[in-house]
């Protein structure tokens, strides 16, 4: 059992697991620099208590980290990691901060690791508790972020129940702030039981709601986040009335379903056999071809030959198929009417992906024509939709980035096939292009720079140059009109905030429709000359007996076409450049996985 003195020996373990390669090197080290001899089949639970029994808590803590306790370790452990989250420019922001421009204590700002060494020598948790939420007021740090288990935001710094690669926490960030508003945060809080009320104590009003975000993302797991969720939806208090899909999650009118790596036909066999009499199984199999054989390995047989939305229909009526959705923990079952709709969610639940059209530059097009629209009727804030728009334009540089970047880092240009993303990703093009954050942390104006640093290296090194020019058929990755016309629709972004000093106005002033029109129009160039590449969705592959692989796949203009490369993954999305028609052979793809 833990100390009640002792935050969590748990952490205490991974701290030093982390330096240490194993119990026996913690043991000899306690003997060497201690001289505590403990037991070689000792629990490191049991080694920390005999430390605490002994009192030997502070020498263990000076002489392993320069701390005073075992609670300063892991503290100081969770500012190491979260000083890790932010770019170089930004850890001098929190030194000059927390230093008083250096006259509380100096910094060495000579490299990144340089200014975390002196941040984590002279704070405590307590000082970005202080001034996270300052940051956030004037939006130099985004007000939520995750990263494995640190969590930032106005609660300063946080340790996460779950971990969560940048992706997946990025996706639920933007989930929650979609859904937890100003008319249903506090429902939020209510649900949220273990909420320490003197946390939001003479908390700015404004950051109520990424402190209820910052809250969940740290307490809960996901399942109880989904379950806090559904619960709102099935009380009414949040409605939803389309299916939206995040990176592993899905919004339905019944609610927020996570993904789930079980096997959905098997989920499918086990509905099929709790739910409907063997004997009437059986019937129907052996009509359908499936006579001999274990019953569930027919069953699994006639769920994989059929789509199971066929299935669906066929073995459930309306009033059983609502039966099953509420069994299965959907929300809010009774307001669905279309039973091909119920169907869809239940099968979401069972872990089936629905069929879908990529999503891609096309329709950030529609999405800004819309904005558009809003704003000559006059039906929308302008300050919000402007900032709508700058979302947008802000995912079109990601997505070039990404694509762009990622030939160059994994020496793409030298294979011309699709490569595999492994973890490792971000890290390998921050070390390429000498990144400070990776590009998902990038500002608007950092990842138009980044653009142009991909643009001088297509430009000057030749056998990327050469690839180029063969395989894209252009000099240059992106014209140099565009970017220009896109630095100066960044420089007007500052002007559409609350907050703005109308005395750093930048040299060319743009109205908002002339923002929307302009965003437009550089994406239409970027589809139409296939610099931004097209997104797809893998529909089958296919294998015949002539030895033969290919596959059929959805493009964003809901086109279908066949696509001859190496292997891909049908539940995943995908972008190519391809400059043929009905059919792509050996394009250059890569995994879309931000």
């Amino acid at each position: 059992m833990h100390n009640d003195n002792t935050k969590n020996f748990d952490e205490l373990t991974l701290i030093v697991k982390a330096r240490m390669d194993s119990k026996n090197d913690l043991i000899n080290w306690l003997k060497r620099n201690l001289e505590l001899r403990i037991p070689k089949n000792t629990s490191y639970d049991k080694i920390f208590s005999i430390l605490k029994e002994k009192d030997k808590e502070h020498d263990f803590s000076m002489k392993f980290s320069h701390c005073n306790t075992f609670d300063e370790i892991i503290d100081k452990n969770e500012i190491n990691d979260a000083l890790h989250i932010f770019s170089k420019d930004e850890l001098i922001l929190f030194a000059n901060q927390l230093s008083h421009n250096q006259k509380k204590w100096k910094y060495d700002k000579s490299t990144y690791l340089s200014i975390i060494k002196s941040i984590l020598k002279n704070t405590k948790k307590q000082d970005f508790r202080n001034l996270f939420p300052k940051l956030i007021l004037e939006k130099k740090i985004s007000p939520v972020i995750q990263y494995y288990k640190s969590v930032i935001g106005p609660l300063g710094i946080t340790r996460a129940k779950e971990d969560r690669k940048s992706i997946t926490a990025d996706e639920l960030v933007s989930l929650l702030s979609d859904y937890i508003t100003d008319d249903t945060f506090d429902l939020f809080l209510k649900n949220v039981i273990d909420v320490n009320v003197d946390l939001l104590k003479n908390l700015n009003e404004k950051l109520m709601l990424f402190a209820v975000q910052q809250i969940l993302l740290t307490n809960y797991t996901m399942s109880e986040i989904s379950t806090i969720f559904n619960k709102l939806v099935g009380d009414k208090i949040i409605k939803i009335n389309e299916v939206k899909r995040y990176w592993g999650y899905t919004i339905t009118p019944c609610g927020l379903i996570v993904d789930t790596e079980s096997d959905p036909i098997q989920n499918l066999v086990n509905v099929l056999m709790n739910k409907i009499p063997n004997n009437e199984l059986d019937e129907e199999l052996i009509k359908g071809g499936f006579a001999s054989g274990p019953l569930s390995d027919r069953v699994y047989g006639l769920c994989v030959n059929e789509k199971p939305e066929q299935i669906l229909d066929r073995e459930f009526g309306k009033s059983d198929l609502k039966q099953l959705a509420r069994s299965l923990g959907l929300a809010n079952v009774d307001e669905i009417s279309d039973k091909n709709a119920l169907s869809q969610y239940v099968m979401l639940k069972l872990g089936f992906t629905l069929p879908q059209t990529p999503w891609g530059i096309l329709n950030y097009c529609i999405d800004l024509e819309r904005y558009k629209t809003e704003l000559n009727n006059s039906t929308g804030d302008e300050i919000g939709i402007i900032t709508k728009v700058y979302v947008i334009i802000e995912k079109m540089l990601k997505d070039l980035i990404y694509f762009y970047s990622f030939i160059v880092v994994t020496d793409l240009f030298m294979k011309n096939y699709v490569e595999i993303i492994d973890e490792k990703i971000n890290e390998r093009i921050r070390e390429k292009l000498s990144l400070d954050a990776d590009v998902s942390r990038l500002t608007l104006g950092k990842l138009l720079n980044l653009l142009k640093k991909l643009n001088s290296i297509a430009e000057h090194d030749d056998a990327i140059k050469k690839f180029f020019e063969t395989k894209l058929y252009r000099k240059t990755l992106f014209p140099h009109d565009e970017l220009t016309e896109l630095g100066t629709i960044i420089d007007n972004r500052a002007r559409f905030t609350h907050d703005y000093d109308s005395s750093k106005n930048p040299s060319k002033l743009l109205s908002p429709l002339q923002i929307i029109e302009s965003s437009v129009r550089i994406m239409k160039k970027l589809y139409d000359e296939k610099i931004y590449p097209v997104s797809f969705n893998v529909l089958r592959a296919i294998s015949n007996q002539y030895n033969v692989n290919y596959y059929e796949v959805i493009l964003e203009d809901g086109n279908q076409i066949t696509v001859v490369t190496d292997h891909l993954d049908i539940d995943k999305s995908w972008l190519m450049i391809n400059f043929t028609d009905k059919i792509a052979i050996k394009p250059i793809i890569v995994e879309r996985f931000w």
